[in-house]
């Protein structure tokens, strides 16, 4: 049964019981559709890049950057399911342990929000940078190193090489090769799948625990340093350059592939978490959404509260008229604030002659 609020006269909210509470039926749709998108996106995504044939441009037949040997996929470095291993299976355990074993000072509930959090801004994230690479792989039509191999010249081709003409290239015409769905792939080099799509899930992790860990809080530990940037991206690096090894990449394609990654996994933690710098955050993400509050906050949309610590973006949780209010006293101090009350605090201790320090004649 749906319970209705009015918070706002043009706004009618809308409650539903789940698990004995009551939840807000727009804000569970609003999250609800962010999986659909993000769902939507990556199927989408995958069929674009295997069924849709990329730009069929001409090759030069003396270019030996396309004649290296080709290597079956299970050959390689790390293969598919390696790369899966490393960009799923590995970041959801990861936050999943954080998320529990950090903070245990947090309720249990606001723990799983902040995992939950994590799930959407990876999905979104390794969704949005394959439709990017996709769309890009398809379109530039470039060359692989071990095209030639893909291709077995036929020929027609090897006399065309006898006799060369500067200035004339081939296509995949004279390819003897039926393997169209090998080949096609051959025209797919430019980005690397494998290195956004590392970067873009290890970066979104690297942020995560960096927020958890309070990586930021000026201390300047090294196993945190450590365990958040340096190992992660050190496997990303590893997994994203052995595709050059593999003559599956030019060093061109890498290397913008690992920047559309780190590009688009910091704009989707973004959407979900404050800054990780924020050290009083504690890594926690935004509170879940709240409709119908925009003319409280000067058309800024607010947020429903969560039992927890006092901390960033607590501000827009309740309009002015709203039964319990924050108080004054549990919204987060600045840097200034706390040295001034950790100076009076001191003062009030001790007496003016010991704090100033005493004066002898």
């Amino acid at each position: 049964m749906a319970h209705q609020e009015d918070d706002d006269p043009h706004f009618r909210e809308i409650y539903i019981p789940i698990g004995g509470r009551l939840v807000s039926l727009p804000t569970t749709v609003s999250y609800l559709f962010d999986l659909l998108l993000y769902i939507s996106v990556l199927l989408i995504a995958l069929m674009w890049g295997r069924l849709s044939i990329p730009n069929l441009s001409e090759f030069s037949p003396t270019d030996r950057t396309l004649w290296y040997t080709y290597k079956p996929e299970v050959q390689t470095y790390a293969p598919i399911w390696a790369l899966l291993l490393c960009s799923i299976i590995v970041p959801v355990v990861v936050m999943f342990i954080i998320s529990l074993s950090v903070g245990i000072s947090l309720p249990v509930d606001r723990r799983l929000w902040d995992f939950t959090m994590g799930i959407l801004a990876l999905l979104g994230a390794a969704s949005f940078q394959l439709l990017i690479v996709c769309i890009l792989k398809n379109t530039t039509g470039k060359y692989r190193p071990d095209f030639v191999s893909r291709c077995v010249l036929d020929d027609r081709a090897l006399t065309f090489l006898q006799t060369f003409h500067p200035g004339q290239l081939l296509n995949i015409d004279f390819c003897v090769s039926t393997n169209f769905s090998l080949i096609y792939e051959g025209l797919r080099s430019f980005p690397s799948g494998h290195a956004s799509t590392i970067f873009c899930v290890l970066t979104v992790q690297c942020l995560f625990c960096a927020g958890k860990l309070t990586v930021f809080d000026g201390r300047s530990l090294s196993f945190k340093i450590l365990f958040c940037f340096l190992f992660p991206y050190s496997i990303a690096s590893l997994i994203a350059l052995s595709r050059v090894s593999d003559h599956r990449h030019f060093i061109e394609d890498v290397l913008f592939g690992s920047l559309i990654g780190i590009i688009t996994g910091v704009l989707f933690y973004h959407l979900y978490f404050p800054p990780p710098h924020i050290i009083q955050n504690v890594g926690r993400a935004y509170n879940p959404r709240r409709f119908g509050m925009n003319h409280y906050f000067n058309g800024v949309g607010g947020f429903w509260k969560i039992q927890d610590l006092d901390g960033f973006e607590q501000q827009r949780v309740r309009p002015p008229d709203e039964e319990d209010p924050i108080s004054p006293n549990q919204l987060p101090q600045t840097k200034k604030e706390r040295i001034r009350e950790s100076i009076a605090s001191l003062r009030s201790a001790l007496p003016p002659t010991e704090f100033m320090g005493s004066r002898t004649s």
